[in-house]
Order: structure tokens, then sequence, then C-alpha cells
């Protein structure tokens, strides 16, 4: 299994900080001479008890935003991470990955 770095950029709350992310990925020259990886993964409104206090109508108003009409569960996430973290993602080297629904695609 490859050594990887992931960045968990939540951009749905701060965009500042998805985009200093995404500006240090292109130090991923120096990791991968060392056998690392670096990944972004940037997930959008995931069903969480950290924001179980939304009001329905905020959550439902971010899901009509999104191509799959749902906001997000911890698994989608998790699948994503799980995928950087074999070896079947070897390839790829310095991926930006939103994990939200569609919503940067403009559902």
């Amino acid at each position: 299994m490859p050594n990887f770095l992931i960045s968990w950029c939540n951009c749905f709350w701060n965009s500042q900080s998805r985009l200093g992310d995404i500006c240090k990925i292109h130090s991923t020259r120096v990791w991968k001479k060392r056998n690392y990886s670096k990944y972004i993964v940037s997930p959008g409104l995931v069903e969480t008890d950290q924001n179980a206090h939304f009001p329905a109508e905020i959550k439902q108003q971010y899901a009509s935003l999104t191509t799959i009409g749902r906001t997000g569960k911890p698994q989608d996430v998790a699948n994503v991470i799980a995928f950087f973290a074999s070896d079947e993602s070897e390839y790829m080297i310095g991926t930006y990955a939103p994990v939200d629904g569609g919503l940067v695609i403009g559902g």
C-alpha cells in the first residue's frame, strides 16, 4: 500500500482554505520522490453530528443544488479516502477530489 497524505478541505465553509490546499498540491513532486502521494478531499455538506442542528430547509436547499439531489453521507467521503489509500490509485498524483454530489459542476 502506498504512503499517502490527504488534505481535508472543508470548502463548504472556507473556500480560501481550499485554494491554499490546491496551491500546496504543486509540492507533490517533492513528496512523490519520498514515495508519498498527496490528495485533497473536499466534501460538501455531509450528514454528521456536527451539522445535525441545521434546519431541514437548509439541508433541502443544499441538496437541491447538487446533481444527485441529496446531502452526503460519511461513507461517501470514506469511499474516496479508501480509494486513495489503495494501490488502485497509484497513477493518480496530486489529485483534488470534490465529494459534494456534483455541487461544483452546478447541479
